[in-house]
Formats: C-alpha cells, structure tokens, sequence
C-alpha cells in the first residue's frame, strides 16, 4: 500500500512523474483501480491527464490511418506482463520463492515447518516448480500443505457448529478466523489474488 501511496502523491504532484506514468500507459486496471481507491478525485484527475491526452492522441492516430493498422491499439493497452505494479509483485514473489527454496533446499526443516501449508495454492505452485527433482522435499511439502488444509477445514466446521449451537460463544481464535485462512491459502491475499 505505500507503493500506491507515494504513486498517488506524485501523480497529483509531480508532472514528471505524470509524464513517466503516461509513457508506460499507466498500470494494469487491477491497480489502476486499487490507485484510484486511495486517491482523492482531484489526485486521480490531475495524475491522469497526461495518460488520457496520450490515449487521444494515439486513438486519433488509429482513426487517421489504414484500418489494417489498427493492431496499434495495442501499444496503450496496459497487460499485466507490463504493468509496473505486477512487475515488481513479480520480482519479489520470484525472490521469495528462491530463498524459501534455498532454505529448503538446505535443509532447513525449521522454515519448512514454519512455511508449509502457509503458502496460497498459486505460491506452492512456483515452489514446487523451484523444486522441481527434489521429490523427498515436494512430499514433504505437499504432504504438510495437506495437513493445514485439513486443519482449516476442521477448524471451519468448528466454526459453524459452535456459532449454530452456542451462539458464538466459546470459539477459538482459530476457528473464529479460519475462513480467512482459508481464503488466504486458496485464493492468496484479496489484493494478490486480482492480479493474475
């Protein structure tokens, strides 16, 4: 979020910015939607003009030439594989998944324990890709990915059963929060999730 935050602050403020924001056509509508959520209507106006004013200008270009080019639609739209946002989720997801498959990798069955079953299915998926020939390792993995999925389950039914018959007394932490776990394991953190 502080990301969007300084983005927001110097798009309202800064024209260079605004200027480097338009040439890269902005960011992915995922985050140009989360940007806009923490900006103000005027920050938003004023840090978009630019990208708009470009926009029309290579619209008005499209309409001027042959149609066979309007394959140049492209050069504005804004994909994920290009969006500054998902570009540097990317770099981090990469690095963390390098060095929690460096940890594993050596043995660390501390960080495995610590680890598995806590990475959402998409981010397992990488690891156990970044594994890949270390069968013993994904095993474990998997395996101990299974038991927090069981664990989660578990404590979702508690959940249920104990707010249908005590009405939402005596629950644990635990059972109170594990459809949020669940979400997080399934379908990665609400922000992640939309990106790809």
């Amino acid at each position: 979020m502080d990301f969007f935050a300084k983005w927001q602050h110097r798009l309202a403020t800064d024209e260079e910015a605004q200027y480097e924001y338009a040439s890269e056509s902005g960011f992915c509508p995922t985050h140009t939607w989360q940007l806009a959520s923490m900006s103000s209507p005027r920050g938003f106006s004023r840090g978009h003009i630019k990208l708009l004013k470009r926009f029309s200008h290579k619209l008005r270009e499209l309409a001027n030439s042959p149609m066979g080019s309007l394959n140049g639609l492209s050069d504005i739209l804004k994909y994920q594989r290009d969006c500054r946002v998902c570009c540097l989720m990317q770099d981090v997801e990469d690095a963390t998944i390098q060095n929690l498959t460096g940890l594993l990798k050596e043995g660390e069955s501390t960080h495995a324990n610590l680890y598995a079953g806590k990475v959402c299915l998409r981010h397992l998926s990488m690891l156990i890709e970044a594994m890949r020939g270390d069968d013993v390792s994904i095993q474990a993995i998997l395996s101990k990915t299974a038991e927090r999925f069981d664990e989660i389950a578990n404590n979702m039914a508690s959940y249920v059963i104990e707010l249908d018959k005590l009405k939402n007394r005596c629950l644990t932490k635990d059972q109170q929060y594990a459809y949020l776990d669940a979400l997080n394991i399934v379908a990665g953190a609400k922000y992640l999730s939309t990106i790809l």
